[in-house]
């Protein structure tokens, strides 16, 4: 089974989606509802699209100094509610990973960010995103769930290289108890991913 992930940028009222297939940019989506009836419903049957121990990123929110905040922040408690249509109908996940914006972008202002990211991005992974982002208004959107994918999959490549390093020449220890006498438990961000491709530009809802 392919290793993938899916990376959400939750909104009040929508949701951006950023897939990858063994590190692999494979699909795009953005899709906005009237309703929290539709928006269910439409997880509800794409969800199932994945098969089992896929791996959820997604991007909850996170409430600011109130000197740093913009817009209205009754909008939070509508992105929460979106996050837990998300969580809610996401059975069968190998792991679900909450981000707040702070923690994997930090303070820098939007556009500069992605602007960062995406001449970062792969020439491959910057076609991609070029070709799906001329079919939607709301780019930015769909701009944030791939750089969130993005600094995960970063993130998690620069830590294997760095075992990799600490562990050259060591020979393999097996699994066992932790000091304590427990066993070592797996924390919400330490599970892998699994998962299989999806088809390039997935469809909009409205």
């Amino acid at each position: 089974m392919n290793a993938s992930l899916l990376a959400i940028d939750p909104g009040a009222h929508s949701v951006a989606l950023a897939v990858w297939v063994d590190g692999v940019l494979t699909g795009l989506s953005f899709a906005e509802f009237r309703t929290r009836e539709s928006m269910a419903d439409w997880w509800q049957h794409e969800w199932p699209v994945y098969p089992e121990g896929s791996r959820l990123l997604v991007e909850c929110p996170q409430v600011y100094q109130q000197r740093r905040w913009k817009g209205d922040p009754n909008d939070l408690i509508q992105v929460a509610v979106t996050v837990g249509v998300l969580i809610g109908g996401a059975r069968g996940a190998s792991d679900i990973l909450l981000v707040r914006p702070h923690e994997w972008k930090g303070s820098v202002p939007k556009a500069v960010h992605q602007a960062r990211v995406l001449g970062a991005a792969p020439a491959s992974d910057r076609n991609f995103i070029e070709s799906y982002c001329d079919t939607v208004v709301k780019r930015h959107n769909v701009m944030d769930a791939y750089a969130l994918g993005r600094w995960l999959l970063n993130k998690e490549q620069t830590n294997g290289e760095n075992v990799g390093r600490k562990n050259a020449g060591k020979a393999t220890k097996s699994p066992g108890k932790a000091q304590d006498g427990k066993r070592p438990g797996r924390s919400l961000r330490d599970n892998e991913p699994v998962c299989v491709p999806v088809a390039r530009g997935a469809r909009k809802t409205r």
